[in-house]
């Protein structure tokens, strides 16, 4: 029994050193942590992400479920002049154009609010 933990233990121990190993690798390809991959669609994504992150702009993040959205503003969210604050993400949808203008770019005073509350 003793010498199972101690395998166990033995594993853990290397599994941890390979999880380290392999994040800094991934950090040192391309710079992004949580982000994998060598297409040349993900590298033009990042080299845009990269180019928009130091700016003060909003950016929409678009495609189908599953395909990286939520990483993407993470990541661009801890390059921006803004990482110190809170990032604030909608994942709605039924989003229509005019609720996205609307939530990017507010014309009247409470319209952010208004379709919030509606939505």
């Amino acid at each position: 029994m003793a010498s199972s933990v101690a395998e166990i233990e033995r594993l853990n121990a290397r599994l941890e050193a390979d999880n380290v190993y392999l994040k800094e690798e991934i950090k040192n390809y391309h710079d992004f942590d949580e982000i994998v991959g060598d297409s040349t669609a993900l590298r033009l994504a990042l080299a845009r992400l990269s180019q928009v992150a130091p700016t003060n702009s909003s950016v929409l993040l678009l495609g189908p479920t599953g395909t990286g959205k939520e990483l993407f503003a993470r990541a661009l969210h801890e390059r921006s002049r803004r990482h110190a604050s809170s990032s604030v993400a909608s994942i709605s949808p039924d989003m229509d154009a005019p609720c996205v203008l609307a939530w990017l770019a507010p014309r009247t005073p409470g319209t952010r609010q208004h379709h919030l509350k509606r939505h």
